[in-house]
Formats: structure tokens, C-alpha cells, sequence
């Protein structure tokens, strides 16, 4: 009895942690205000708005495109330096720099981005301050909280020398010396930060500037002086507020529709797997407070891509659950108690579960690496939702499925076990080996249909990829000429009348309208595929003819750079790459080479279909399709990672048997599984699709035709690959009993 009151009051004690979590997380606790408080979840600019600001070149002198190249780099690492990681940063035709950032002001927006960063290290030769080292010297910068060498704790920021430099630095503290005041004076654009006193000549790579910091400030300069010093100042032509790229419900439908397919998920673990589907909607349920409650925390600014993540490492959480889960009941099937089953089920269930959750791993990191902007923000809540989703599956989930056992709750169909028992070798009469060549029919068939589709359809870029046309324009009212408010039936009439301008001959202009936004209230933001001097006259002359504009309403017009930057489509190839490469390290080492090519097969061919649908279905091409594909890189390799763990178990039970039929029997045993893996993060998906805005549908329909293309290529691919490529690719292998003529394939 004493077990089971302990096992009663650990599930109580569980549960009560959870409510304690969630009332945190939402109403906050102390100076915390909660999730959706001032000091929660930074939302993107795609969902809440933000600030526009155009910058031109402060210089009389002719800037070069190695400058501003150089400029722009410069303010993207400044934005991802702070956390905005999804700002975006654009240079149109006239050599202007256009940033947009979500959630901020124009002034904070101006003091972040236009400094020059002009630091140097002086000394006092009598009235002249002399330059003995230059801010070039310096490698990086870091903001830092401790003794800043004078008894007091607090922030200061903390340089390293460049190694070249070292010297250079030895000779500066050697003039110091030999000064009135032995003073060396650290400024930034000719203000004093800080005015460090030497006593000795210092030979090191590092050097401290302290002075009366806050963590902001500390944080503020280090970024500044990370970022690098700008070739030339910067100066505000423009700044505006801007409306949310996916509209004013966007964010509120896709919160609602997400919540409906965790829902639907949770219902769905509880009817299939009955007590332990609860107990994951319970584990569930924590995960998502948590997650929430992390990414408040750490201010990681979410769009699109990262509710992408989100959702993603949410399906990752439930196919853990039900890996456990069909072990479980393949253990009580065995007739193993629940005790017993428990730990089997769990022991055997790990290995899979942690070899899939590697390889996600493995994408993730390689990812935040190499990519910048909404790749990274993707990549970070999609990483912090794969640990979140290990320590739930494995640790909370099953401490409360013994808290059940021990409550002495045994009947087996509260596990979600019928009473008659089923024979594996009766669960599944299809033959995957013997129709080796129909799937490879099916596959040859699909990558037909895409390259056709290529050819005949070929694919709709948008503005974030081809850059484009943009023009602020101000609406007044036909009447009086006063400003008025911009509805969204109003905006659906100008975007409809942008794309129906001609010129003056009557020929269509031909303009594509990517984004409509609000700006400032009364005026609209268009960006348009790229047009010239007269198509942009006439897209004007039709907003004028249709809404009584004047000649002076139009606010800018200028063609802008693609958002989604040549450098940053080759990061993100270079990280896909990248990651595809580790991966198949990495199973390789875990399985065999054989396993890792044929896993990186059903990568590949996962990701074609999904890029297919884009060509088929017309989906523009634009920022999310990158954060889409990616997805489907993180996640469809582990269904068959699960495959591959029992073909590596089975190998080894059935050790006298052909490879063939260890793979057919593996399948078997893992489709029910695989088909319930994909069902759970099918479900979250195809809600959003049904209930999303547009944009959130174009964002999911690929996700999902991807999903679907990993279901196929890990149960009927994966491990047919595995096996044909095991009777052409020995390495050095002696031959197997498989490959004797008796007992090959039919």
C-alpha cells in the first residue's frame, strides 16, 4: 500500500508542477510578466509589424559596391548580433539601405544601425591625443559581469586582441608609461568609454573597457565593435511603421489552429494507446508550457519559421511517445508484466529515439552555423524543442507511467492492448522486398512528374528571391482629401489594381504584388516583381485613377535587392549540405555505409518532393521555403532512423537469416509505428492548413506533401535500399548468407 500512496502522491506532485509551470508561464511571476507580457516572446516582423527605416550613405565621396556589400553585411550581423535574427536588410537601385525590424522603434532602430563604430586607443603627449592603436586591432568583443579591477563588481566589455596586434598593444602601454597621467583613453567615435590607468608594460591579448555599464550598454557597444566599423556614416531617409507581413489575424489563427491539431494529437495518442496516451497529452502539455517559458526567457524573436520549429519538435515529442509506446505493448503482448514491459519498452526504445533525435541535432547545429536571419531563428527554437522533446518522451513520461504501475493499474486494455495477442508475421502480409521494383516504378514515376513539372511549370519566385519593385504610397480620401484608415477589403482593391495597370498602349505591366502592408495607418506598402521607370509610373497612374490620389501621395518607388540575399541561398545550401553529409557520418558509424547512402537517397528524395509542390501547386518561392525545406531535412530522416534500429535488432536475432528477410520482417514489426509518427505531426500540419491564413497555407501544404513523402521513403525505400546496395557495396565484406543463390531474392 505504501508503494501505491507513493505512486498516488508523485502523480499529484507532477501534475501540480505542471499547473505551477503554466500559471508562470502565462501570468508570470514576480518582474516576469509572463509569455505574452512586455518581457515575453518577441514576435517577428511577419506577425506583429515593426519599424521600416531606409539609410542613405552619409559621404560625399563615391561609394564602391565592395563598400556596400560590405556595409550590408555589417548591419545583418549587427541584427543577428541583438537577436534579430528576423529583421531583413536590403539595398535598392539608388544604393539605399532598407531594414526592417519587428517590434522596435525608429529611434532604437537608428542608435542600433548608423553608428560608425570608430574605436581607438589614445594617449596625452602634453595637450595632443595621440592614436597608438587602431579598433582594427581588436578580434571580438563581449559584454561581461565581474570585478572590473578596482573593487567593484559590474558590466564591462571585454576586447581580444587580434594576435598580430599583440605587439602593437605592448607598445601602447609603453607609452602610457612614459606619460603625465598614465592613462590609456578607449574611445568610440571620439567619445571616452573608459580610461584605464598603467602601471606596467602589458604583453597580452586582451584589454577591458569599464566605465559606468548596464548589461543594454555593455551588450550595446560589444555588438557594435563584434559587427566591425563602417566604411562610411549613415544617414535616415525614411522611417515608417509597419503592419504585419501575414495580416492582422495571421498570428491569433495560426495560435488557434495549432492548438486545435495539439488537441486533435492528444486525442488521438489517448484513443490508440488509451493510459499512456494520456500521460503523453499530460507530457505534452509540459512540453509546450516549457517551451513557451524558454523562449520568453531567452527573448528569441519568433516568426513563421520558428512557429515552423515549434511545431515541428512538438511531432518529434509524440513520435518518441510512440515508439515507447509500441514497445510497451509488444512487451506486454509478450506477456511481461507492466513493470517489466516498462523498462524493456523504454531500454529498447531509447536507441532509436536518440539516434533519430542526433541526427536532428546534427542538422540544427549545422544550420545556426551557417545560416543568418529567419534560418537561424528556425534553427534555435527547432533546437530548443528537440531537447525539451528528448527529456519529456524519456524522463517525464515515463516517471508518470510508473507512477500508473505502481497505482497498481494493470489491466492490459488501459495500455491500449487488446486481448487477442497479435502475430507479427500475420500483422502484415505485404511483401516490401518482392515489390522492390513497383516502389522503384512509384519513385521513378514521381521524379518524372517533377521534372516535367519544372520544365511545363517551373517554379514562382517571389520578391524575397528576385528582389522587386517597392512603393510607399499614401491614401487620402477621394472627398476631402483628408488621410484616412486602410481596411482590409481597401487593400484587397489596391493590389488588385496594381496587378491591372497598363501603360498607356494598353499592355498589361504585369505586376506581381508579393507583400501589401500598412504603413503608418494611411499608408501602403507594395512590393511588386521588379519594374522599370514607366511600369512603375503606370502602377501609380491606376492608384490615382481608382482612389482620387495626387501627384505628391506617392511617397517613395525604387527597385530593392532580393531579401533572401544571394549569400544567404548559398549559406543555406552549403548548411543542407553540410548537415546531409554529417548525417550520413553518423549512421554510417551507427549502422553501416550501406544504411547511411540509403538514408541520404530517401533524404534527397523527400526533399525533391516537396520542392516539387511548389512547381505543381504554384507556391511562391520566398524566406519560408527555405525554413520549409530545412524542416523537412531535421525531421523525415527518423522514421526510418526507427526502421533502421530494428533492422540492426533483428540482424542479430535472426542472425542464420537472408538480409532480405530481416528487412521485410523489420518493416512489419515498425509500420504501425511509422504510419502513427507520421498521422500525429500530419494532423498539427494539415490544421494549420485548413485553418491558416494564406500565407500559412502555402507555408504547409509543402510541409505536408514532404511528410508524406518521408512515411513512403522510410517504409518502402529505406530499407529496399539498404538491402540492394548490400549485394553490390561489400567493402571488403565477406559474402553473407544472403547472397547465396538458395536464399536470394525470388
Amino acid at each position: 500500500m505504501k508503494s501505491k500512496a507513493q505512486s498516488l502522491l508523485g502523480f499529484i506532485t507532477a501534475l501540480l508542477v505542471l499547473c505551477l509551470l503554466t500559471l508562470i508561464t502565462v501570468g508570470g511571476l514576480g518582474e516576469y510578466e509572463g509569455v505574452f507580457g512586455d518581457d515575453g516572446i518577441v514576435l517577428g516582423m511577419d506577425l506583429v509589424g515593426g519599424t521600416r527605416l531606409v539609410y542613405a550613405p552619409d559621404t560625399e565621396e563615391t561609394v564602391s559596391a565592395e563598400q556596400i556589400n560590405t556595409v550590408s553585411s555589417m548591419l545583418r550581423a549587427r541584427l543577428d548580433f541583438y537577436g534579430y535574427t528576423e529583421a531583413t536588410v536590403t539595398v535598392d537601385e539608388n544604393n539605399r539601405f532598407v531594414v526592417e525590424i519587428p517590434e522596435v522603434s525608429s529611434s532604437e532602430a537608428e542608435n542600433l544601425l548608423s553608428a560608425t563604430a570608430k574605436l581607438t586607443f589614445e594617449i596625452k603627449d602634453g595637450e595632443t591625443d595621440t592614436v597608438v592603436m587602431e579598433g582594427s586591432a581588436i578580434e571580438s568583443a563581449s559584454a561581461e559581469y565581474g570585478n572590473m579591477g578596482n573593487g567593484y563588481d559590474g558590466w564591462f566589455v571585454s576586447l581580444k586582441i587580434k594576435p598580430e596586434h599583440r605587439e602593437t598593444f605592448r607598445e601602447a602601454t609603453a607609452k602610457a608609461l612614459k606619460t603625465a597621467d598614465k592613462t590609456i583613453y578607449i574611445k568610440l567615435d571620439g567619445e571616452v568609454y573608459s580610461e584605464p590607468r598603467v602601471s606596467e608594460v602589458l604583453d597580452t591579448d586582451s584589454v577591458m573597457i569599464s566605465g559606468t555599464f548596464d548589461q543594454q550598454s555593455a551588450t550595446a557597444l560589444a555588438g557594435v565593435i563584434t559587427s566591425g566599423q563602417l566604411p562610411f556614416a549613415l544617414k535616415v531617409e525614411q522611417s515608417s511603421q509597419i503592419d504585419a507581413t501575414l495580416g492582422a489575424t495571421a498570428l491569433e489563427t495560426s495560435l488557434i489552429a495549432g492548438g486545435i491539431g495539439v488537441l486533435l494529437v492528444m486525442l488521438f495518442m489517448i484513443v490508440f494507446y488509451r493510459l499512456p496516451g494520456l500521460m503523453a497529452a499530460i507530457a505534452l502539455t509540459g512540453y509546450t508550457v516549457c517551451t513557451g517559458l524558454i523562449l520568453s526567457l531567452l527573448h528569441i524573436n519568433l516568426s513563421l519559421p520558428g512557429i515552423a520549429g515549434i511545431i515541428l519538435s512538438i511531432g518529434m515529442a509524440v513520435d518518441a511517445n510512440v515508439i515507447i509506446f509500441e514497445r510497451i505493448k509488444e512487451e506486454l503482448r509478450a506477456g511481461r508484466s507492466i513493470h517489466a514491459a516498462l523498462r524493456a519498452g523504454f531500454g529498447k526504445a531509447f536507441v532509436a529515439i536518440l539516434d533519430s533525435n542526433v541526427t536532428t541535432v546534427i542538422a540544427v547545429v549545422v544550420l545556426f552555423l551557417f545560416g543568418t536571419g529567419a534560418i537561424q531563428g528556425f534553427a534555435l527554437t527547432l533546437g530548443i524543442g528537440v531537447v525539451l522533446s528528448m527529456i519529456f518522451a524519456v524522463l517525464v513520461t515515463r516517471f508518470l507511467l510508473k507512477c500508473l504501475a505502481g497505482m497498481r493499474i494493470t489491466r492490459l486494455s488501459l495500455w491500449g492492448v487488446g486481448k487477442k495477442k497479435s502475430d507479427e508475421s500475420n500483422f502484415n502480409k505485404f511483401n516490401y522486398i518482392r515489390a522492390r521494383k513497383y516502389i522503384l516504378i512509384v519513385v521513378a514515376t514521381v521524379v518524372v512528374i517533377g521534372i516535367g513539372s519544372f520544365a511545363i511549370r517551373g517554379f514562382n519566385p517571389d520578391v524575397d528571391f528576385t528582389g522587386g519593385t517597392t512603393m510607399q504610397v499614401e491614401f487620402r480620401d477621394a472627398l476631402d482629401g483628408n488621410r484616412r484608415e486602410i481596411s482590409d477589403e481597401m487593400l484587397d482593391r489596391i493590389i488588385k489594381t496594381a496587378e491591372s495597370a497598363t501603360y498607356e498602349d494598353g499592355t498589361n505591366v504585369g505586376a506581381s504584388v508579393s507583400i501589401a502592408q500598412r504603413a503608418d495607418g494611411t499608408q501602403v506598402l507594395l512590393k511588386l516583381t521588379e519594374l522599370d521607370l514607366d511600369g512603375r509610373t503606370a502602377v501609380f497612374e491606376a492608384l490615382q485613377a481608382e482612389f482620387g490620389l495626387e501627384d505628391g501621395d506617392l511617397i517613395s518607388s525604387s527597385n530593392v535587392g532580393a531579401t533572401v540575399s544571394g549569400e544567404i541561398r548559398r549559406n543555406a545550401v552549403i548548411a543542407s549540405v553540410v548537415a546531409i553529409l554529417l548525417m550520413l557520418v553518423y549512421i554510417s558509424i551507427r549502422f553501416d555505409l550501406n544504411s547511411g547512402l540509403a538514408a541520404v537517397i530517401c533524404l534527397s528524395h523527400d526533399v525533391f518532393v516537396m520542392i516539387v509542390a511548389y512547381s505543381l501547386f504554384r507556391i511562391p518561392l520566398n524566406t519560408t521555403m527555405i525554413a520549409a525545406l530545412l524542416t523537412i531535412l531535421g525531421y523525415s530522416i527518423n522514421a526510418t532512423i526507427v526502421i533502421f534500429d530494428r533492422i540492426r535488432e533483428n540482424r542479430k536475432k535472426l542472425s542464420r537469416t537472408d538480409f532480405d528477410h530481416v528487412v521485410n520482417v523489420s518493416i512489419h514489426q515498425t509500420f504501425l509505428r511509422s504510419l502513427n509518427t507520421t498521422l500525429t505531426t500530419f494532423l498539427t500540419i494539415a490544421t494549420l492548413f485548413v485553418l491558416g491564413v494564406t500565407s500559412i497555407r502555402q507555408f504547409a501544404l509543402p510541409l505536408m506533401a514532404g511528410i508524406l513523402a518521408g512515411m513512403f521513403s522510410s517504409v518502402f525505400l529505406a530499407g529496399n535500399l539498404w538491402a540492394l546496395l548490400n549485394r553490390f557495396i561489400r567493402f571488403g565484406r565477406k559474402k553473407e548468407a544472403e547472397e547465396s543463390p538458395s536464399e536470394s531474392e525470388p
